[in-house]
């Protein structure tokens, strides 16, 4: 199974675009891969999410033993949360923010 979310960041009050994020089950293993958007790139206050997302253009792909980033790992609800609540309640690939 294979899902994409699109990851974007508050500044200022204005949601923009950063990048993109994939991620699947091979033979029983979460793996994933996120890639910035051209605009972020470009946009005069962008930074990197994390260190192993350095910034720049390309694919990143999370090592064999993470199955997430740990900046967007550390964001993402919990397991439970993103594989039964969200789906039931047709929220499926969305980014919980705190409000």
């Amino acid at each position: 199974m294979d899902s994409e979310v699109l990851v974007y960041a508050d500044l200022r009050g204005t949601p923009l675009p950063v990048g993109r994020l994939w991620w699947r089950t091979r033979k029983g293993r979460d793996s994933a891969t996120f890639e910035y958007d051209k605009d972020w790139i470009a946009h005069p206050d962008r930074f990197s999410l994390e260190p192993a997302l350095k910034l720049g253009p390309g694919p990143f792909h999370t090592p064999s033993d993470k199955p997430l980033f740990g900046a967007i790992g550390d964001s993402a609800p919990d397991r439970l949360v993103q594989v039964m609540v969200l789906p039931i309640a047709g929220l499926s690939g969305c980014v919980l923010t705190p409000g």
